[in-house]
């Protein structure tokens, strides 16, 4: 919820025009293979009307490789995923969760297309985005 003090009251702005409770902002963000981004309910819906129906095509992509040593074993191995080329954005529902890690070694960020985005990253588009929406209700005061 993100209240503001107006007329003597403190109110609260809808910034999630869409939501059934515009007051409150799911910290969900979606961002699209151009680097568009969308949080909200505006992120589900977009993500929704991107990917239903659609076609798919995967390929297999190296995604590093394992280093095993364990008694008198060791290994190395490749491993590979299969990522979808065709997919038109990544839904991000776990902005709260990578905040609360105990130790910045657990979790560092996630590749998004050709991008890596640290959870400072993400945290600094959601909330940019949060910041534009209030702007825009309240006049833009931050250009006054």
């Amino acid at each position: 919820m993100w209240p503001f003090y107006r007329d003597g009251k403190v109110q609260l702005l809808p910034i999630d025009r869409k939501n059934i409770q515009p007051e409150v902002v799911k910290s969900l963000l979606y961002i699209t293979r151009d680097y568009h981004a969308s949080i909200g309910q505006a992120a589900i819906e977009l993500y929704y009307r991107h990917n239903v129906n659609r076609q798919r095509h995967y390929v297999k992509q190296w995604a590093g490789e394992i280093d095993y040593s364990g008694a008198d074993l060791h290994y190395v191995r490749d491993v590979y995923v299969y990522v979808d080329e065709l997919k038109p954005g990544r839904l991000l529902q776990y902005l709260k969760t990578a905040l609360r890690k105990s130790s910045p070694t657990e979790y560092t960020g996630t590749q998004i297309f050709e991008r890596f985005y640290t959870v400072g990253d993400l945290v600094q588009l959601y909330l940019g985005l949060i910041k534009q929406r209030a702007e825009e209700l309240l006049g833009n005061p931050s250009k006054a």
